[in-house]
């Protein structure tokens, strides 16, 4: 197994971890696994992580934008994430995804995990809305770039 993704999928675990439950955490991230390789009929495990790094790595935004106070005023400024940062959101909104799915329905959480990540393989979702409305944002203050100092 690909070290890196190992310890992506292990960070997904822990994103998704709640009050303690950490092995039902990785029983959803499992099943998640299983269901998108048989929704996108892929037939080893190899391809199945490389279609899961790609459906991950769409999901990544490349901006934030932050709150500053400037002479009482504040300004959304516009500001470069981290590599890791990067990866920690796009998991987050993949996590809100499946939770915002799953609202109403009989459907398994893990099931519904499978389903933001095939979205987001086939650049749709929940997720990937959210990444756009936040580059559109900060393209929207960019004329804010100025204020960045930190």
């Amino acid at each position: 197994m690909d070290p890196s993704l190992d310890t992506l999928l292990q960070r997904w675990v822990q994103q998704l971890t709640r009050h303690g439950q950490r092995s039902k955490a990785e029983r959803w991230v499992r099943e998640a696994q299983q269901h998108f390789q048989r929704q996108l009929h892929l037939a080893s495990p190899q391809e199945t992580r490389v279609a899961l790094q790609r459906a991950l790595e769409t999901l990544r935004p490349t901006l934030e934008v932050r709150r500053v106070r400037v002479g009482g005023t504040t300004h959304l400024v516009p500001a470069p994430l981290a590599p890791s940062r990067q990866m920690g959101v796009a998991l987050r909104w993949l996590r809100d995804g499946a939770r915002q799915r799953r609202k109403g329905t009989a459907r398994p959480f893990a099931q519904c995990l499978a389903l933001e990540l095939v979205e987001a393989y086939h650049h749709r979702g929940h997720a990937l809305q959210r990444k756009l409305a936040l580059h559109r944002q900060a393209e929207a203050n960019r004329a804010f770039s100025h204020y960045r100092w930190w």
